[in-house]
């Protein structure tokens, strides 16, 4: 493998490297948190760019009781009237999150909460996962065209460039004996013995 082979091969993986540290990212939309106006129901617009395929979603939840008392809890994700996940329980419990793969849409968060209790209720999504592998797979193609593209290149272009240097150092050379022509000539220099 010769140095330009090895660039090539490390530009590859970092550029894989950066997607799937993108990729993997995880895009939060806070639902319901202590100091902001409580909601029984949010909607939530789910989607991926391209993809069709199913994103990976999770639901982490809490909740505080502010005078001690125990109430009754929960969430529900709904997408067209269809329960597609849920929990129910007492606020002096520890809430139950979830997590799954669902289809695009529009969906809605209702919250069995109230006034006395400080809730949080979290959607985290992964919109690029489901491209994970397409985009490694392109990237990782598009990469090889261009090395290819510039092994082509470098293989024609010194020729043009040479060829080019070439008539530009014999046009120097013929400007410059014309300069020597004229009335002043160069010192004729003697040798010390």
């Amino acid at each position: 493998m010769n140095k330009n082979q090895i660039y090539w091969v490390v530009a590859i993986l970092v550029i894989n490297g950066g997607w799937a540290s993108i990729a993997g990212n995880t895009v939060s939309q806070e639902i319901n948190r202590p100091g902001a106006d409580f909601s029984y129901e949010r909607e939530a617009d789910i989607g991926t760019l391209f993809s069709e395929d199913k994103i990976p979603i999770s639901i982490e939840c809490s909740f505080t009781s502010i005078n001690g008392e125990n109430h009754e809890v929960g969430w529900e994700l709904v997408k067209e009237g269809k329960l597609i996940a849920s929990w129910n329980g007492n606020s002096s419990e520890n809430c139950i999150g979830w997590a799954g793969e669902v289809n695009g849409g529009s969906y809605v968060v209702r919250t069995l909460s109230n006034e006395s209790l400080e809730t949080t209720i979290t959607l985290n999504i992964q919109p690029f996962e489901p491209l994970r592998y397409h985009v490694h797979i392109a990237m990782t193609f598009l990469m090889i065209i261009f090395g290819f593209l510039e092994d082509l290149v470098r293989k024609f272009w010194p020729k043009t460039k040479k060829k080019e240097l070439e008539k530009t150092i014999v046009e120097e050379i013929n400007v410059s004996s014309v300069r020597n022509e004229g009335v002043w000539q160069d010192p004729i220099r003697q040798k010390k013995s």
